[in-house]
């Protein structure tokens, strides 16, 4: 496997400085584009309300996406142009393009995302750090949470177990549902899983981005829609204060991959938090993802990771491509995102530095 080029972005009054390191080439490669601050926020706004705006079922109907291949074009095609294809990107965004998946935007008219893997991080210095982590130790096991609404129906609650049931049976893992996957549950076992795979609803807070939550179920109750009780919120906050061992977290959720910029460009959200923890990599929401597409996602995924032996970069790739061939509108195939070591495989189990 080649290694990945690596990305950083600098916005500054008036212009992008994009920095790049090829391991193909020498040196260090700048490029410096002015007048891109506005559409850079403008598209950052329109991913936020992207939830509110599609109609899942006709998404081509409800948001106009001609914004990703001019941006696209200015922003990045000064590096794909020096790539091969299949080049993989390790993206270290800044200020408001820490907001916008660089991997749904185009270049001559192709989505980045289905001819490159792409890995979001903070910042590349943590990329090192990922990379260099003590390895995790073999037998700890795989462990799947899945819950959903008390309200919603059977067909859409199941939903929410399918991939996760998948998940559990092919990684050899023990798997929590409804009543049972609760905030609890998972406070005892995922801190010593290999791999955690969360099913279930999110909140995102854009005042306090600490307090967003994940939803579980507590004392035998599954979340309500209306109001959630404090017992069923798995915040940011909580997970700051694990210690993971899991290489890799993946978090079925909507809204689960938004993060709030704090002072210094720090993002602070579940990808965030989940690295800070100790994790290795992070799939996570960028929006509330329709659950059909959701579950071909996370299916071929599984398939690529674990049944084909690619490393979680190129599983993203193929995984969006598969779910592109049925829903082609970025809003349902461009959902998740990679935060992390894009190049970790699921076999890759080795015991812990002394």
């Amino acid at each position: 496997m080649n290694a990945p080029v690596l990305v950083d972005f600098h916005l500054a009054p008036g212009a992008v400085r994009l920095f790049w390191l090829d391991p193909r080439s020498t040196g260090t490669r700048v490029v410096t584009t002015d007048g891109l601050e506005e559409d850079i926020r403008a598209a950052a706004e329109v991913i936020a309300k992207f939830s509110d705006n599609v109609n899942p079922n006709k998404p081509e109907h409800t948001s106009g996406m001609e914004w990703t291949e001019p941006l696209g074009e200015r922003l990045v095609s000064p590096l794909l142009r020096t790539l091969p294809e299949g080049a993989t990107l390790v993206i270290a965004p800044h200020r408001r393009l820490h907001d916008v998946p660089v991997h749904l935007l185009k270049v001559a008219g192709r989505p980045i995302g289905l001819h490159h893997p792409v890995s979001y991080v903070p910042s590349l210095s943590l990329y090192g750090t990922l990379r260099s982590r003590s390895p995790r130790a073999r037998g700890s096991t795989p462990v799947a949470f899945a819950t959903a609404y008390a309200e919603q129906s059977e067909k859409v609650a199941d939903a929410f177990t399918a991939s996760p049931k998948a998940f559990a049976a092919r990684a050899g893992g023990r798997v929590f549902l409804g009543a049972g996957a609760s905030r609890d549950s998972f406070l005892s076992s995922a801190p010593d899983a290999d791999i955690v795979y969360l099913s279930c609803h999110g909140q995102f807070s854009a005042d306090d981005p600490a307090d967003s939550a994940l939803l579980l179920s507590h004392e035998c109750r599954q979340p309500s829609r209306s109001r959630p009780e404090p017992g069923h919120r798995l915040t940011v906050r909580d997970v700051l204060s694990l210690d993971l061992r899991a290489r890799l977290v993946i978090l079925d959720a909507c809204m689960s991959g938004r993060q709030h910029l704090n002072v210094g460009d720090e993002p602070l959200g579940f990808p965030a938090a989940l690295l800070l923890a100790g994790a290795q990599a992070i799939v996570a929401a960028n929006w509330k993802v329709d659950y059909r597409a959701a579950q071909l996602f996370m299916f071929s995924l599984l398939d690529h990771w674990i049944g084909g032996g690619h490393p979680i970069g190129e599983a993203m790739l193929a995984a969006y491509r598969d779910t592109h061939r049925t829903f082609p509108h970025p809003f349902h195939w461009a959902g998740f995102s990679l935060h992390g070591d894009d190049r970790l495989h699921h076999a890759d189990r080795r015991s812990p530095q002394s």
